[in-house]
């Protein structure tokens, strides 16, 4: 459909209002196009990608209801959660895992969005964790065994623990991993403040990554954090200091240093994307490579950190993915040269820590949008033909309503305008936010999140090919 004028449904929203926003979501509209690629003036020297946007909003409706799985719809627990990571197994259905209130909450969702009633009870798995709970990351072993890991609290205090659980394949908890199938870690006297990323590393073993601050109580600067577990998770004391190592930058950044996602390299390698901010000045783009000990490799980038610098403050890292011939790509937060609009940039770094020139421009690629204002972008991946997904998310300032929505890029950076609409496909949510994305079996992308129209509920959507 490309017109502007607006189709009518006739359908019962008091029965079902889900339904019928997703449904009204598989119109494509299409408003005045005007894209263009353009090289900006230095210091950014990159491609920026403009355009008044164009907006593909296609989900599939062959997927729970209307395109739509959301938690709500089973009478799961009434309190509020969220969906933070995803994966999808070799059957082509889905994990899909968050928290709500004191509790870790895992989805097994069938490839027509229903839920696999085999799986936990009806298909959920509710699991009491501790005051505050919030997970940040699974990974799924050779076994089928499904890891979680996040942070809880103790009650009403600011101490927090790490936590690692397991289950059994049928969604069971798997008693014989850590303590009766949980292991915590008190993280207070390291000052943790988050875990971002779990790690299968080669051996069996599981890194968890993550930031704290210098003292537990008074916050001064943030270092990056990793934590190794051994595969019956139990903390490998081997590793850093008693199973903890904080990697100080030692003032060689000025300030604040996170590890905002990670990976594995097939040699054991852990590659740390981060961002590094110089105080309401420009921030750095980071990776970091640590060898399969905790140690900063130094043949990579500078002293085992390679960076690139982004004019203006709002610049961070969110996300990062690798690709099959080891390079790195990074994607986060920019300020477009004007101070005027928010975008996203991607950042590809060789495998020896520097920029790859063969990318965009430079090694950096830019999207900002005119008419909608990219906030989020918190998810990359690489598909295997080399192509680059961003997953993030669309506000539209004049009607304050929010768009899942995923870019496509080509191997080299550039955007590409044959997906979805002038390189965008968007899903309209009112009051949503995207976490995390897969491809499934098919090819389709599936984003875990939640939305917040009655209240905030853990949700999966799917969009269409």
């Amino acid at each position: 459909v490309a017109s502007s004028e607006s189709l009518k449904f006739e359908l019962n929203m008091k029965e079902n209002p889900l339904a019928w926003r997703h449904e009204h979501e598989l119109v494509v509209r299409t408003m005045n196009v005007d894209t263009q690629a353009a090289v900006t003036d230095a210091p950014f020297n990159v491609a920026e990608w403009r355009s008044s946007i164009s907006l593909a909003q296609v989900v599939d409706g062959s997927f729970g209801d209307g395109g739509l799985v959301s938690l709500e719809s089973f009478g799961s627990t009434g309190n509020p959660g969220t969906f933070r990571d995803i994966l999808v197994l070799d059957d082509g259905s889905l994990l899909a895992v968050g928290s709500t209130g004191n509790t870790a909450l895992v989805a097994k969702i069938r490839d027509d969005g229903s839920l696999d009633t085999t799986y936990g009870k009806n298909g959920i798995v509710e699991l009491a964790i501790g005051y505050s709970t919030s997970v940040s990351s699974i990974v799924l072993q050779f076994d089928g065994k499904l890891v979680i890991a996040g942070t809880s609290e103790a009650s009403n205090s600011t101490a927090f623990s790490v936590f690692l659980t397991r289950l059994k394949s049928d969604g069971s908890l798997d008693t014989s991993f850590g303590s009766e199938g949980k292991t915590f870690v008190d993280a207070y006297s390291v000052g943790l403040k988050g875990i971002t990323k779990l790690l299968l590393m080669p051996d069996g073993k599981f890194v968890a990554t993550g930031y704290n601050t210098d003292y537990p109580v008074y916050y001064t600067r943030v270092n990056h954090l990793l934590m190794r577990f051994n595969a019956n998770g139990s903390l490998d004391t081997t590793f850093g200091n008693a199973g903890i190592l904080v990697e100080d930058s030692g003032g060689k950044f000025y300030t604040d240093r996170a590890i905002m996602d990670a990976g594995v390299t097939p040699d054991g390698n852990i590659i740390a994307a981060g961002n590094t901010d110089f105080y309401n000045s420009d921030g750095l783009f980071t990776v970091t490579r640590y060898t399969p000990d905790g140690s900063l490799d130094t043949n990579f980038g500078v002293d085992g950190t390679g960076s690139f610098t982004l004019p203006k403050a709002s610049s961070a890292t969110r996300a990062g993915a690798l690709q099959s011939d080891g390079k790195i790509v990074l994607s986060g937060l920019a300020t477009s040269p004007s101070g005027d609009k928010n975008g996203c940039a991607l950042v590809r770094f060789q495998t020896n820590g520097s920029l790859d020139p063969s990318f965009g421009s430079q090694g950096v690629a830019y999207y900002f949008g005119d008419t909608y204002s990219v906030l989020d972008c918190n998810g990359v991946l690489v598909k295997s033909d080399g192509s680059i997904l961003l997953l993030g998310r669309y506000f539209d300032n004049q009607s304050y309503t929010s768009y899942f929505a995923v870019l496509r890029f080509t191997s080299d950076g550039k955007l590409d305008r044959s997906y979805g609409k002038n390189g965008i496909m968007t899903s309209r949510m009112i009051d949503g936010f995207s976490e995390a994305f897969a491809l499934d079996k098919e090819g389709r992308v599936v984003i875990a999140g939640w939305h917040s129209e009655f209240d905030i509920t853990p949700l999966v959507l799917r969009f269409t090919p």
